[in-house]
């Protein structure tokens, strides 16, 4: 018995999950958040999770930002720290 290998065309591939607009999106800023939300990375319109690290306050915020804009709220954030030593409560 000999095994074919399967072409690559029939290959099951795993689309990329597409972000749709809410039903209650006014129409005209439907195609623009969808591009604007698609183009961000996939991880970020997932729940946020304890133990996530951050390279910086900025990364952490716009994260935040992506996943907040996705769920159609928003983020308030406090605190700034020094410069030396940088803090921010979300």
């Amino acid at each position: 018995m000999s095994v074919q290998p399967t072409p690559a065309s029939e290959m099951s591939v795993q689309p990329t999950p597409v972000w749709r607009a809410k039903p209650r999106c006014p129409k005209h800023l439907v195609a623009m958040l969808e591009r604007a939300m698609n183009a961000l990375p996939p991880a970020w319109l997932l729940q946020p999770a304890t133990g996530e690290v951050f390279d910086s306050i900025k990364h952490c915020n716009r994260r935040l930002q992506g996943y907040a804009l996705a769920e159609g709220f928003d983020v308030v954030r406090t605190g700034g720290g020094i410069k030396k030593v940088p803090r921010a409560r979300f």
